[in-house]
């Protein structure tokens, strides 16, 4: 009878385990699938804001003995802070011109008393292949943004004109980080409403299991009843 009652009760404990090993897996994945999410969102909020290398392409071409090609970010512009990466090549050979001088200027297309000026140059690029000029542009509008090359192969000129918006919101252009505890928060609820559904299921399963133990139970009790003390 005893051997009876420890083979039940290790019985009605498989069910448990089962559960409690399919939780855990579950919690892992939601876990993993909360910190994936958490860093897509700052991967894209930093894609979004940061000052880099290349960005949208403004324009590129062959101007006399260079190949020329103008990025700016971010996308779109804003009142702000810019960045405006230029890649000079000789046109020829397609190598890189790297004993040039470059020189971009924004020019507000409505008020063209209102300039701004920068170098382009390797140290303000994190891509050495690029040359970067960080401006500030104080107006919405219509912008004309020049690039002017000086250098062994001859002088040149290109320009493209862009339009600058309004500066976002503060709270809107910092929407990732405010928003991200949103996720684990999300996670969580969803990992309790699983926890809540599971446990019937295998409640049930351990009412099953217990039904050999308790069947037994009472045969021992019938048994000895009829037999007398």
């Amino acid at each position: 009878m005893i051997a009876l009652a420890t083979r039940s009760t290790g019985l009605s404990n498989s069910p448990k385990r089962r559960w409690m090993i399919r939780r855990a897996n579950v919690e892992c994945r939601w876990v993993g699938l909360g910190i994936g999410l958490f860093f897509l969102a700052v991967f894209c909020f930093h894609v979004s804001i940061a000052i880099a290398d290349g960005g949208k392409l403004q324009l590129s071409q062959r101007q006399g003995n260079y190949q020329i090609a103008v990025f700016s970010a971010p996308t779109p512009l804003r009142v702000g802070t810019v960045d405006v990466s230029v890649l000079l090549l000789a046109a020829d050979s397609g190598s890189l011109v790297d004993d040039a001088v470059v020189k971009i200027t924004a020019t507000l297309l409505d008020r063209p008393a209102v300039v701004v000026a920068q170098p382009a140059t390797f140290e303000a690029a994190t891509n050495k292949l690029f040359r970067a000029a960080t401006i500030d542009l104080p107006i919405a509008g219509e912008w004309r943004i020049e690039a002017t090359i000086s250098g062994p192969l001859g002088d040149m000129r290109t320009a493209f004109d862009t339009e600058v918006a309004e500066q976002l919101p503060r709270a809107l252009a910092l929407w990732p980080w405010l928003a991200w505890p949103i996720i684990p928060i999300a996670l969580y609820g969803l990992r309790e409403l699983t926890s809540r559904r599971r446990p019937t299921r295998d409640h049930r399963e351990g009412k099953v299991s217990m039904l050999p133990q308790h069947e037994s139970a009472i045969a021992n009790t019938r048994f000895t009843n009829a037999n007398g003390p």
